[in-house]
């Protein structure tokens, strides 16, 4: 079975509890065995985004599935030793962990993840790669908003719906912001706002924050202020 690595925690000396991505049952927390020998290779393959073949043990310990084997399924050429990209995987396995469901299969999801991983391992340029990820889960997940009809200004971020006047609350984007969103996932080129720094991180900060609303949750993400220190 396919799984993509998104975090793991320490269970004990030898035993990480590591939470991926799995092709046929979304979302799994595994226990997995072989950490700490000096000569062990695990932590290096257990690292955020990494690509594997997994097979599972038929017993389980409490609540957490146990990995029998793994295989890495890709070898990096560049991505957990380039400090950028580092960084991205990241923020962006924390997105995935917490905006998919536990044990339900989100195949063409997995699908497009898979893929990503591997091009942001072997692209040059990935300025956008976050915005454009961001913009993909979001639109995998049934979420995207519908592009503004004529003489919608702003974007209500509770209801993902366009409003001709701003909402009573502070979760809203005007328009240029909204629509920013809304085409994240097909835009290949910088548009008005992801031209520019500072407009990149504000779209971001939409995206990071229409998911927290919708299913991510309102914890903080600690990985996002990572990323913006590392591409200040």
């Amino acid at each position: 079975m396919r799984a993509i690595v998104l975090h793991s925690i320490k269970y004990s000396d030898s035993q990480r509890v590591v939470r991926m991505f799995t092709e046929t049952h979304g979302l799994r927390a595994y226990l997995v065995r072989g950490f700490g020998a000096k000569k062990s290779t695990k932590t290096a393959v257990y690292q955020p985004f990494s690509l594997l073949e997994i097979t599972e043990q038929e017993k389980r310990r409490g609540d957490l599935f146990i990995v029998k084997e793994e295989r890495r399924a890709y070898a990096f050429e560049e991505l957990p030793f380039h400090p950028l990209k580092a960084s991205i995987a990241m923020f962006l396995s924390e997105m995935l962990e917490r905006s998919i469901a536990e044990d339900h299969a989100h195949e063409q999801l997995f699908e497009y993840v898979w893929n990503a991983i591997q091009l942001l391992d072997l692209s040059e340029t990935f300025g956008l790669f976050p915005i454009q990820f961001l913009g993909n889960l979001i639109a995998h997940l049934g979420l995207m908003p519908e592009p503004p009809k004529s003489g919608e200004f702003w974007l209500d971020l509770v209801t993902g719906t366009w409003e001709q006047k701003q909402p009573g609350h502070k979760e809203t984007a005007d328009k240029l912001l909204g629509e920013s969103l809304v085409h994240a996932a097909s835009s290949a080129q910088d548009s008005e706002l992801t031209a520019t720094r500072k407009g990149r991180k504000e779209v971001l900060d939409i995206q990071v924050r229409f998911l927290q609303l919708h299913v991510a949750g309102s914890r903080d993400i600690k990985s996002l202020a990572i990323l913006k220190e590392v591409f200040a």
